[in-house]
């Protein structure tokens, strides 16, 4: 008869030790662990990277539908040669929602002009839970006697003062809305921007005038409309940040930026 060897390791009746069956077992573990971290992960890419084409999609929306209403703006010259009233346009930095810009111009219509308002503005508290950090764009279209009362003064804020309401939101999802004017150098091909900074500009008369300047542009060729969008659940973050460069950081890296260059035609 064969001695006991204590130092031997008992298997079970399948043949494994207990020592293999806790070593499979912490496999099993760590595998299905590693496995449901990267399905996670996988999933949030794909979430994000859905989002990002959304926001894409919104963007590239929002300017054709401004690009389409500028090439039917109506802007007189005003002068004795052509007997028509002088059409404004201008980007206001504070536009008819105080603090927020606004781009506003005459669209013409068989009946006369009428005056457009594009205008970023706080989302309405019936989606927003009162909340003023959630910002969307807005579009409101005067009709042509609310239109014909204000062609001489442009700047009235109680025109577009219902701008914000939730009949007149384009999207849900802008947070920062600009308008540059851009020249030709004098070498004829590359572009000069007059107003990188977005300051508020005005063209009247035929004539541009950019911010305080006294200066006024007689040779602007293009203008370029730029929309920033993000998730509304960032939105707050977003306007936390004061730093305009950490801003623009924050939305390149969480949310999508678009613009166009469209050429200026009288």
């Amino acid at each position: 008869m064969q001695p006991l060897n204590f130092m031997h390791i008992r298997k079970n009746s399948f043949g494994f030790t207990l020592l293999e069956i806790l070593m499979a077992s912490a496999i099993t573990v760590a595998v299905v662990v590693l496995a449901a971290v990267g399905l996670n992960t996988l999933l949030d890419h794909k979430k994000t990277e859905n989002a990002e084409s959304k926001l894409a999609f919104e963007a590239f929306q929002i300017l054709e539908e401004i690009e389409k209403n500028l090439e039917n703006k109506s802007v007189a010259l005003g002068n004795l040669l052509i007997n028509e009233n002088n059409h404004p346009f201008q980007f206001r930095v504070n536009g008819p929602v105080t603090g927020y810009p606004s781009l506003n111009f005459f669209v013409y219509f068989a009946q006369g002009p009428r005056a457009l308002c594009y205008s970023l503005a706080p989302l309405p508290s019936i989606i927003n839970d009162d909340s003023t950090v959630m910002t969307g764009l807005f579009k409101l279209l005067l009709n042509t006697n609310a239109s014909a009362a204000i062609t001489q003064d442009f700047s009235s804020v109680e025109s577009f003062a219902n701008i914000g309401n939730i009949a007149n939101m384009m999207s849900d999802s802008v947070v920062s809305f600009e308008v540059h004017l851009i020249k030709l150098d004098a070498d004829g091909v590359s572009l000069e921007y007059l107003n990188e900074d977005a300051k508020e500009i005005k063209m009247y008369g035929g004539q541009w005038t950019v911010g305080e300047e006294e200066a006024q542009h007689q040779d602007v060729k293009f203008i370029e409309i730029e929309v920033g969008l993000l998730p509304r659940s960032l939105h707050a973050t977003y306007f936390q940040i004061t730093s305009d460069a950490d801003r623009i950081g924050f939305l390149n890296r969480n949310g999508f930026r678009l613009s166009r260059i469209m050429p200026w035609r009288i």
